[in-house]
């Protein structure tokens, strides 16, 4: 079976059931409307390719953050962030130096806007080049609070997560010496 090929990006050319499903899934799972004028706060907007890209990023803004809202991980990639400053944190040149410096969340850096200038549109451009600047030290400081709490909670989550795989490997190892010797008594 030969799939189509679409002629101007040579990718595989999408169906127009996909296509309708992803406007579906957009429509439902749309960001929350416009903050309203004269709020407190910056509010921007952007996009992650992962959910896993989300938690740098909601940790190091976290003693920042007023408000916080992601979309549901579409099932073809990138989820939308709406993210609302408190006043007088962090400028948008700034939050982009700051995007800039966590691993591979190169789409959050290229997308981040403010709210009424958002268009989820990737500029391809490096942090220099968008004009990205380095917060202060004691916005520094807080980032750096920030994310040493997530790793600490990675790092508890991680213990968790080994002791569990250490249990279910013996009781593994218990259940099959016992169905082999439950087996070979059968016989």
């Amino acid at each position: 079976m030969t799939k189509a090929i679409d002629a101007t990006s040579n990718q595989p050319a999408v169906s127009d059931l996909t296509l309708q499903r992803q406007d579906e899934f957009y429509a439902e799972h749309r960001l929350p409307e416009p903050t309203a004028a004269g709020t407190e706060g910056r509010t921007y907007c952007f996009r992650v390719e992962f959910q896993h890209d989300i938690w740098p990023l909601k940790s190091m803004l976290s003693w920042a953050i007023e408000k916080w809202w992601s979309s549901p991980m579409c099932p073809w990639g990138d989820a939308d962030v709406k993210v609302t400053l408190k006043p007088n944190t962090l400028t948008l040149e700034e939050v982009q130096w700051l995007f800039d410096k966590v691993g591979d969340c190169h789409v959050a850096m290229q997308t981040v806007a403010l709210e009424m200038n958002y268009t989820g549109d990737r500029s391809y451009l490096d942090a220099d080049e968008m004009g990205a600047k380095v917060p202060n030290a004691l916005a520094l400081k807080s980032c750096l609070e920030g994310l040493a709490e997530w790793r600490d909670a990675l790092s508890a989550s991680d213990d968790r997560a080994i002791g569990a795989e250490i249990e279910l490997e013996l009781a593994f190892e218990e259940q099959l010496a016992l169905e082999a010797t439950y087996d070979g008594e059968k016989h």
